[in-house]
């Protein structure tokens, strides 16, 4: 490559507004160097297609929810709470904006977090539309483990953008994600104690769940400690 004194004006600053949006898109402080190997897969302007994914993911879950509330008395939603989950599953839409409103004041809007946050949501409610959960025996545990893979990574592109060690970041995230799987097994519990009778809860399930969860978590935390961790 040529010498740094001969690139001419305009590249090096299309170099350097090219770096400032990939820490942007992600919610963190453009000011310290950053490398994320996601920058070479997506190329181009990153903080634009992020927020394009976002958008995207939103879309999605909300014609879900549509869905669900629109053909409740679906087969496949028979015994399951589903109007519960899409009156409840919303709530998650706040997460990254009040985390971005009370804890990263001044910096990028987290849009990253924030689709990733709503992945989980999306894929409950699609497997039971389209009847996953019953008709492929491997889909509960597939959704666990993926579901919280994705969680996690969502609360590290969060809990990255603050001076914490890898260390540290990755037993927070690894901590709320184990916290996370508890709270929703706990649920479904107190779920099938209130008359939803189609979630199949036997002990081998749920230490299989929280097993799969905690599994999902432990990526979701190395996720974040090598592709979400500002250097």
């Amino acid at each position: 490559p040529p010498p740094a004194h001969q690139i001419p004006a305009h590249d090096a600053r299309r170099s350097r507004s090219l770096r400032a949006s990939i820490p942007d898109c992600l919610g963190f402080d453009s000011r310290p160097p950053f490398r994320i190997c996601l920058s070479g897969l997506l190329g181009g302007d990153m903080l634009i297609k992020v927020k394009l994914f976002n958008v995207f993911v939103k879309i999605i879950f909300l014609g879900l929810i549509g869905f669900v509330l629109l053909c409740s008395a679906l087969p496949q939603f028979e015994g399951k709470g589903m109007l519960f989950r899409a009156i409840t599953y919303p709530l998650a839409l706040l997460v990254a904006p009040l985390f971005w409103r009370f804890k990263l004041k001044g910096r990028p809007y987290p849009h990253l977090a924030d689709a990733l946050i709503m992945i989980p949501f999306i894929a409950d409610l699609f497997g039971n539309a389209a009847n996953l959960f019953d008709t492929l025996r491997f889909f509960d545990d597939f959704a666990h483990f993926v579901n919280w893979a994705f969680l996690v990574s969502a609360f590290g592109v969060l809990f990255s953008s603050f001076n914490l060690s890898r260390l540290n970041v990755a037993m927070i995230v690894l901590g709320m994600g184990s916290v996370t799987s508890v709270l929703w097994e706990i649920a479904e519990f107190l779920a099938l104690r209130t008359g939803v009778t189609r979630l199949f809860l036997t002990y081998e399930d749920t230490i299989g769940d929280l097993s799969l969860g905690f599994l999902g978590s432990v990526i979701g935390a190395l996720l974040t400690v090598t592709l979400f961790y500002p250097k």
